[in-house]
């Protein structure tokens, strides 16, 4: 529901399209075989939709390929029919960094709860984390348009996400991330058992898991600010061979998720709605976020109905329950709130 909320941060410029598309994302998520009842939902007789349509492609053919595409598109408006590659290398300093700190600092509690929560991931908590980003500027309108605080929220995030999910998979042996479970897989191949006996029995192997996090966000950090500027190098190549090469990678991506043709056709249908959706001005973040978190609320949503024998009140007898609802729908009616006051402000300058 917070993750769902967030819908009305990243399409702030239309609200109902956000919303629609966020409502698409969530019909697409239905697609497959149904967790609870085993029934086929929408597949149209097709084997390789029984399990789902995965959102990483999805991801790449609605953001990268739909960019290409408009690009391309557009590439006659622009001098010699090529798109402007202007592009700047320059690296944030870290006085800057600092005077970001309650980014950095939020967005990793942000992301380290979500983390926490079994697959969740760093997806929906990067998700999560620009749109609470965005609704707490003071100036919103700058994000999407090379605000710093547009990267640093859904990075951070990402990353404190890697430290949270640790938490369910040592503590109670649940995986809070694919990652995780293949560590998991590989304790019990060397006959640990995650859980709390594993932190009676093996303290020095759970030290030496913490410390080695610590190094890698340490490497990541003072490796990343060289290892990025050269990388960026690659965006002065000339636009039609980058766009070739996100094409290219775009495809091995998909297909190496599952090593399925499928996924790549997957990919390029939905490049295509992402292009319409750019044309349109609907928003696509919105839509693969109804999409990530679709499978997520459906299931949580039918399990507590089979807890409670159908009936709806233990959403709001339960008071953490009721608290996260109040404030999703608090953040769903804030833009409305918010346009109805700028509203009020510029009825009574005019009558002024």
């Amino acid at each position: 529901m917070l993750g769902l909320s967030c819908v009305t941060s990243i399409g702030a410029k239309n609200q109902g399209k956000a919303i629609l598309a966020a409502l698409l994302g969530l019909l697409i998520s239905t697609v497959g075989l149904d967790p609870i009842n085993g029934i086929e939902r929408f597949t149209f007789k097709k084997s390789f939709l029984m399990n789902g349509i995965d959102f990483i492609p999805v991801i790449i053919g609605s953001f990268a390929l739909a960019e290409v595409y408009n690009n391309l598109e557009n590439a006659d408006r622009r001098e010699d029919g090529l798109v402007d590659q202007k592009v700047s290398l320059e690296i944030l300093r870290f006085k800057d960094m600092l005077k970001m700190w309650a980014t950095f600092i939020r967005s990793s509690v942000i992301g380290t709860i979500i983390g926490i929560i079994p697959a969740a991931g760093g997806s929906i908590a990067s998700l999560v984390s620009y749109g609470i980003a965005v609704r707490s500027d003071k100036e919103p309108e700058r994000f999407g348009k090379g605000a710093f605080e547009g990267v640093i929220a859904p990075e951070s995030a990402n990353n404190a996400a890697v430290g949270g999910a640790m938490v369910p998979t040592l503590v109670l042996g649940i995986p809070g991330s694919p990652t995780t479970a293949v560590i998991m897989t590989v304790f019990l191949l060397h006959g640990l058992r995650p859980g709390p006996l594993l932190l009676r029995e093996q303290p020095i192997l759970l030290y030496s898991i913490f410390i080695g996090i610590i190094i890698a966000s340490a490497l990541l950090f003072l490796l990343g600010r060289y290892i990025a500027r050269e990388f960026a190098r690659v965006l002065k190549l000339p636009y039609p061979l980058l766009a070739t090469l996100i094409i290219v990678l775009g495809t091995v991506g998909a297909y190496s998720l599952k090593n399925s043709y499928y996924d790549v056709l997957i990919m390029l249908i939905f490049s295509v709605v992402g292009y319409l959706f750019n044309k349109f001005h609907y928003s696509t973040a919105s839509f693969v976020l109804g999409l990530i978190l679709g499978g997520l609320a459906e299931n949580s949503l039918r399990q507590q109905l089979i807890i409670n024998d159908g009936s709806w009140m233990g959403f709001i007898t339960r008071p953490i329950s009721c608290i996260v609802i109040v404030l999703a729908v608090g953040a769903f009616l804030s833009p409305l709130l918010g346009a109805w006051r700028e509203k009020i402000k510029r009825s009574k300058t005019i009558s002024a």
